[in-house]
């Protein structure tokens, strides 16, 4: 094999790689997750958990397995209200909480008992930032404000990027002594939204 063949091949890999990565982050949708417990930390199997988005009324139900555990996916990125309900338990539900795009948002809930009838309704955690323990990965949503007022050097969109935490610009240095700039992005999803 001639070394031109070489070239080209591996050429042709790293393109293949770059495009699986660029549409793996183009994700647009997100997952809810987490365990359904009783006040002192017993599972509950069997649970219903419902999500609603706030915006349009898409509602998908999901139900706890043996572990407590439920996952809700492929849920459009907007702003959601929970409801988790189970027998012998107060219905409890969390309203204003943010899906953004391919974010695993884990949401961990204790049932109280009590009758099905009352319902304890919590917007505390809604405004806080959801946790993403169950994968290294880190994302950001890069509004369309932000797009649009940022002065862009030759409107390189791949510069956006280095708002993004866990991104590192590399100055590396080529043949004619100039310096080209590569980014890394190491387990990162970028997803840029518009208006």
């Amino acid at each position: 094999m001639t070394t031109k063949y070489l070239r080209n091949l591996s050429s042709t890999f790293l393109a293949i790689a770059l495009i699986a990565a660029i549409s793996h982050a183009q994700t647009t949708t997100g997952t809810f997750l987490g365990f359904v417990t009783d006040a002192s930390g017993a599972v509950i199997a069997g649970a219903k958990v419902t999500a609603i988005d706030e915006a349009t009324g898409l509602t998908r139900t999901s139900t706890t397995n043996s572990s407590g555990e439920y996952v809700i996916a492929l849920l459009p990125v907007g702003k959601y209200t929970l409801t988790f309900e189970a027998s012998n338990f107060k219905q409890r539900a969390i309203k204003g909480v943010v899906l953004e795009l391919d974010q695993k948002a884990k949401i961990d809930v204790a049932l109280e008992v009590g009758q099905l009838t009352e319902v304890v309704s919590s917007d505390d955690d809604a405004g806080a930032p959801l946790a993403r323990t169950e994968t290294a990965e880190a994302g950001t949503v890069i509004q369309n404000k932000r797009i649009v007022d940022l002065p862009l050097n030759g409107r390189l969109f791949l510069q956006l990027a280095q708002l993004t935490p866990g991104v590192v610009v590399n100055a590396v240095p080529r043949q004619n002594s100039d310096l080209q700039q590569t980014l890394n992005f190491p387990l990162c999803s970028l997803s840029f939204l518009h208006d």
